[in-house]
């Protein structure tokens, strides 16, 4: 974890944050926050705590909401000005096109640089625009097209404007934020990197289209917990590991990839997650 790292290691660099604090209850990179547990675990009576404490104000966000609709669309206008008709994207393709209208130089196979530590898969900075895919200890294609595609997406969406550079690491291609309209900028662009990355490798129509053509291929039908249920049954994790594998092969992505775009357009119900689990369960109990 980047905070962990920042207060452990002296040789860290952090090319998000410029703080790594310890308070009495969490690590974080907020002062506020620090300096929140800090009234909190003084001892002071609430009237004392109240003379110290100042009240938080709604931060204002320099970086626009994008939700998945426009980002969805966003990826559509590129992949057509590509001419993609679908199966796997090509991201060079795309770096090609990015290197003629921006001046964009792109890298692959890069020895991380020592002071941003081995879990770090790639970077890009602002000025000059310089992407960098970092070489692994165990090579995973799928993964190094995710990170080529998330550092492409920053670049797509004008975050220069916000930052000078940003690394990535494989902890944070997440697609699901809660509140995203009251998050931090920072988060803001993660998320919607991770989005637009997303939509760039696996388009969702195309990938709709094969995922119910593998299905029928399959013989697998919705019985109506998602057209693809996944639980702990050997029969479910079959059906679950085909289907994923036929669409990693022509996506050129990882199957963890894959999995998260189903989630997010509706087509898998993984009940190996507590939560989606108990959303199951409370459908069989209203059967």
């Amino acid at each position: 974890m980047a905070v962990e790292d920042g207060l452990t290691r002296p040789d860290f660099s952090s090319l998000a944050f410029e703080m790594f604090l310890q308070s009495p209850k969490r690590q974080t990179n907020c002062l506020w926050d620090f300096m929140e547990d800090l009234v909190l675990d003084s001892g002071f009576s609430r009237s004392q705590a109240r003379q110290v404490a100042n009240r938080r104000t709604k931060t204002i966000n320099q970086v626009p909401f994008l939700g998945k609709p426009e980002l969805e669309d966003r990826s559509s206008a590129i992949l057509s000005d590509l001419g993609y008709v679908g199966g796997e994207v090509s991201l060079d393709q795309l770096c090609a096109r990015e290197t003629w209208r921006s001046k964009l130089t792109v890298m692959t196979d890069v020895a991380p640089p020592t002071e941003l530590g081995s879990a770090v898969l790639g970077r890009i900075v602002f000025d000059p625009l310089v992407i960098e895919v970092y070489a692994q200890p165990t090579p995973n294609r799928g993964r190094e097209r995710f990170t080529l595609a998330h550092e492409l997406a920053h670049h797509l969406l004008d975050h220069g404007r916000y930052l000078l550079h940003e690394t990535c690491e494989d902890g944070d291609f997440v697609l699901h934020r809660p509140d995203l309209l009251n998050t931090g900028d920072i988060a803001r662009m993660e998320f919607q990197a991770n989005v637009l990355a997303a939509c760039l490798l696996m388009p969702k129509a195309c990938i709709i289209a094969d995922f119910r053509r593998v299905a029928r291929s399959l013989g697998i039908a919705n019985k109506g917990f998602g057209e693809l249920y996944v639980d702990a049954q050997p029969c479910n994790l079959m059906n679950y590991e085909a289907l994923t594998h036929q669409l990693m092969e022509c996506y050129g992505v990882s199957r963890a990839a894959i999995k998260i775009r189903l989630e997010s357009l509706g087509l898998l119900c993984d009940a190996r997650d507590q939560t989606n689990l108990h959303s199951v369960q409370r459908l069989l109990s209203q059967a």
